[in-house]
């Protein structure tokens, strides 16, 4: 099927600028967890929770700060893979051709938690790096 010009590119053009519409339009609709979001829930709640808490345990790391507070930290890490479209355009005399590819990268995230304890309490959470973790 051509467009009102009839141009073949026209079509892929709108086509494309559909597609990419229709999907910024669904992300803009989803919401995301991160893993501050998460360890926000903690802040007031006595550290025990964190503890018996299967996703978080134990802290990878454990701190004292001057004033007796302690600090709990977790590394979290994992990987996603996304599909991405690869356009390339062909001449062959006067012809002209397009073709898409789809390519799947696989992207690593990782981000450090950290609790700020004190008196068997959890008073703060801060996170750091990439991905899911702000």
């Amino acid at each position: 099927m051509m467009t009102a010009d009839g141009s073949w590119e026209t079509r892929m053009m709108t086509l494309r600028t559909t597609g990419l519409l229709l999907a910024l339009a669904l992300v803009a609709g989803c919401e995301t967890t991160s893993y501050l979001d998460v360890a926000q829930a903690f802040v007031g709640g006595p550290s025990d929770r964190l503890l018996a808490d299967p996703a978080w345990g134990p802290p990878h790391r454990r701190a004292t700060l001057s004033d007796g507070r302690e600090v709990w930290h977790y590394e979290k890490s994992g990987s996603y893979t996304v599909t991405l479209p690869r356009t390339s355009r062909v001449v062959v005399g006067n012809t002209t051709a397009y073709g898409t590819t789809d390519v799947a990268e696989t992207r690593a995230w990782s981000c450090g938690v950290s609790f700020i304890v004190d008196g068997g309490w959890v008073r703060e959470a801060r996170s750091a790096g990439d991905g899911p973790c702000r």
